[in-house]
């Protein structure tokens, strides 16, 4: 790595300090990837590009992630626990940053689930539906369909009808 000495620098750093499972292990606990470069004396971009190089370390990394939302939840108790009058707000402050934190690292478990709004007129549905259905048949216009009997229009009595026998 003789053209990249950036590179190599930070490769000797993250083996000094134990390889990439340390790592991991400080981002489990917490640490930020900004904080972490700054204590091997590099970039977070040069970190970061490093560290998601493989997707193996990239799938350890969202599990490391998964595992700091569960410490950031159970600190936002051990935060709220020690909040005083004089100090509610920042307090405050600590928990929701935390507790949005832990909803980006584990969108499962923490994250809001997502809603859907809709909005709906009630007087436009009813339309719809009076248009789709069939118009009700006037009771003068009904026919009686009994086989037996036909109505004489012209006299409103009900005449015989004899079917032919075969």
């Amino acid at each position: 790595m003789a053209g990249r000495p950036k590179r190599a620098q930070l490769v000797k750093a993250v083996n000094a300090v134990g390889g990439e499972d340390a790592l991991i292990e400080r981002i489990e606990g917490g640490e930020t990837i900004a904080s972490i470069a700054e204590s091997l004396g590099t970039s977070r971009p040069m970190l970061s590009s490093f560290l998601n190089r493989s997707s193996n370390t990239k799938e350890r990394i969202r599990r490391a992630r998964e595992t700091c939302a569960d410490s950031l939840v159970e600190a936002t108790l051990a935060i709220a626990d020690s909040a005083t009058h004089e100090n509610d707000r920042a307090k405050r402050l600590q928990v929701s940053t935390r507790q949005w934190l832990a909803s980006k690292f584990n969108r499962q478990a923490y994250g809001d689930s997502p809603t859907v709004a809709m909005q709906f007129n009630m007087g436009e549905l009813m339309l719809d539906a009076l248009k789709q259905s069939p118009p009700p048949i006037p009771p003068h216009l009904v026919v009686d369909t009994d086989d037996t009997k036909e109505q004489d229009t012209t006299r409103d009595m009900p005449i015989e009808v004899q079917h032919d026998s075969p």
